[in-house]
């Protein structure tokens, strides 16, 4: 299955919450007005490489830690501390416990085609909570009707799922530069200011146990609400696109990487968006937040989220590309936030998250693309990361040649004199 090209970079709106250095998040999440079924995924065919049938969740502790992202559920005896490993396992497993009780985690084995739905939010299609889109067709003819005294209705947020797996150490493009190399790569036109870095996340190592088991339980899931209904576009009909979408696999593109054959999900972040207008100067009088604008440009690990600082790893192409994006554009640093609670600096994202066992959230979006020289149509799905924590990390590299000391005499050699033969 191809993978999506990289400059394909139509964005979800941010949340304009300025970034700090410090903080301790949770997800966020929208709240439909019904619960979940608790009924298993069905068993779907392979369009996330090789997804298998669900198998059922096992028990989770009496006692789940809560409200702490990263909280540690575990005793404090001598014996437990001296038990790294079986700490670490015991935090794992908190940490999806806690997440089983949210109503968007894909491991949990609800019937999320009954609850969720696909919306058309200009073009593309998003999935949001059937209930919220319910609402806002509600209240948009409530307005075509009375639209003197009814707000204009606004689309309804996209759901953030979550979901525990490991970044994997290949198929991994998350340095902050994006590895640009030119506008004209790989025979089409790559704009610096469409940069989007893209990892795959598979599944957890199994001494994580449930975590393991909830990552198959997850594709599974996320098939299912693939192949829900979608809104027809002008370019294609509700019909021809679900019929393309039940086919296996044969003309679906961005949910995976095609040369992984593992099961995973293929995650991406756009880095940069336009410039949000200044305030004033907006035609319906509001205003977008530069989600960096309260960093303190004196502090530099605080200035590299800003797309004047933006890291670029000494990358000369991109940073002659920088600077033509910098007045009409702004930094979208990734919400992603390492064991000791505090954002991950660009510089360091192809660094911490490789190999990483993580808790994510991603929002789907789903866009008809056109084939060259042809008619057909392809149907491509973006998983865009919304949140991101880690709750393993990876492991570092060895010692590199250059950090190694350099002996001026053999030090594998003995005290004995060679014997002259």
């Amino acid at each position: 299955m191809p993978a999506i090209s990289a400059d394909n970079t139509s964005k979800k709106k941010e949340d304009s919450a300025p970034l700090g250095t410090g903080l301790n998040p949770k997800p966020q999440v929208a709240t439909p007005g019904s619960a979940m079924p608790p009924t298993a995924a069905a068993e779907v065919g392979g369009v996330l490489s090789g997804v298998q049938k669900s198998t059922p969740n096992p028990g989770l502790p009496a006692t789940v830690a809560r409200g702490v992202p990263g909280a540690v559920g575990v005793s404090t005896d001598a014996g437990e501390k001296s038990n790294p490993a079986r700490n670490l396992a015991a935090k794992v497993e908190d940490v999806r416990a806690d997440a089983m009780q949210e109503q968007d985690y894909l491991g949990s084995g609800r019937a999320f085609g009954d609850v969720v739905k696909w919306f058309r939010d200009g073009r593309c299609n998003r999935v949001v909570w059937a209930s919220d889109a319910d609402t806002v067709v509600q209240d948009r003819a409530r307005y075509a009707t009375d639209p003197e005294s009814v707000p204009i209705p606004e689309a309804p947020p996209a759901v953030s799922f979550t979901v525990i797996g490991t970044v994997a150490e290949t198929n991994f493009f998350m340095r902050s530069d994006g590895l640009y190399r030119g506008s004209q790569t790989g025979g089409f036109e790559r704009k610096f200011s469409g940069t989007t870095l893209t990892c795959a996340l598979t599944a957890p190592p199994r001494e994580y146990a449930g975590a393991f088991a909830d990552f198959k339980t997850a594709t599974a899931s996320l098939e299912t609400i693939m192949r829900l209904k979608k809104p027809s576009s002008d370019k294609d009909t509700a019909a021809s696109t679900n019929a393309r979408v039940a086919q296996a696999g044969t003309t679906i593109q961005g949910a995976t990487f095609e040369a992984l054959k593992t099961k995973h999900i293929r995650l991406r972040h756009a880095i940069f968006a336009e410039r949000p207008p200044v305030a004033g100067d907006e035609e319906d009088g509001s205003a977008d937040e530069d989600v960096t604008s309260g960093l303190d440009m004196n502090d530099p690990k605080q200035r590299e989220f800003n797309i004047a600082y933006w890291p670029l790893h000494n990358n000369e192409m991109a940073k002659r590309a920088l600077e033509d994006i910098k007045s009409t554009h702004v930094a979208v640093p990734l919400r992603a936030y390492g064991v000791d609670s505090r954002i991950i600096p660009p510089s360091r994202y192809h660094i911490d998250l490789r190999g990483a066992t993580v808790l994510v959230a991603f929002t789907m979006l789903h866009y008809n693309i056109s084939t060259p020289n042809s008619s057909a149509l392809k149907d491509t799905f973006c998983f865009d990361i919304s949140y991101l924590r880690i709750l393993v990390p990876g492991t570092t590299s060895t010692t590199s040649a250059v950090k190694r000391h350099l002996f001026m005499v053999d030090p594998r050699a003995t005290t004995k004199k060679p014997r002259v033969l």
